[in-house]
């Protein structure tokens, strides 16, 4: 609506070697070595780095659904002890930012759901069959809500949390509400957002 050009990634990405990979370890029985998930996340969007620097030369704006934070908040939590998941979250940021030099995001806007309420709507939806061994870990699932609303108080002025669920009814919110508050939190990095 803006009229600027958007360049919108959703990852993993999942038409490549590493998203198949990923997604036959996701849904198979065998337990999840984080370590080795964590780098084939890390290859699955530095296959899609050189796409997304040449549009940020060109100050097209680029959205994606999932980046570095998922793999610092999801991945460690699979380890016991804080001082294992401390030092994993700062090997993919070694790995991810200074080795592969991603990109770091401007801004991340956190859709916050409960995840006793995500998963109702997946098994709504008739998605449960199709949860991987990661989605079906409640536990796993209520730590990384954890982990992201830390991130979000400690990083005010890069992340912006908005909650989908409506605390006094259990329900989703309208879309409509949920993008007008996450668009709010970019014009408040950015300032009014013009036509070119």
């Amino acid at each position: 609506e803006a009229g600027r050009e958007v360049l919108s990634l959703s990852f993993p990405y999942l038409d490549s070697e590493t998203g198949e990979a990923i997604r036959a370890r996701l849904m198979g029985s065998s337990p999840i070595d984080p370590y080795e998930m964590a780098k084939l996340y890390a290859d699955n969007r530095f296959e899609q780095k050189p796409a997304i620097v040449s549009a940020l030369a060109r100050g097209v704006f680029v959205l994606t659904d999932r980046w570095v934070d998922s793999n610092k908040t999801f991945l460690p939590e699979l380890l016991e002890t804080d001082a294992q998941k401390l030092s994993m979250t700062r090997w993919i940021e070694d790995m991810e930012y200074r080795r592969s030099r991603m990109p770091r995001p401007d801004l991340t806007i956190v859709l916050a759901v409960d995840s006793k309420v995500a998963r109702a709507n997946m098994l709504k939806r008739g998605e449960a069959s199709e949860l991987d061994v990661l989605e079906q870990n409640t536990g796993l699932q209520e730590k990384v809500v954890a982990a992201y609303d830390a991130l979000c108080d400690a990083n005010p002025s890069t992340y912006a949390r908005t909650d989908c669920v409506d605390t006094r009814t259990g329900n989703m919110r309208d879309k409509g509400v949920i993008h007008a508050e996450a668009w709010a939190a970019v014009e408040r990095i950015w300032g009014e957002i013009k036509k070119p």
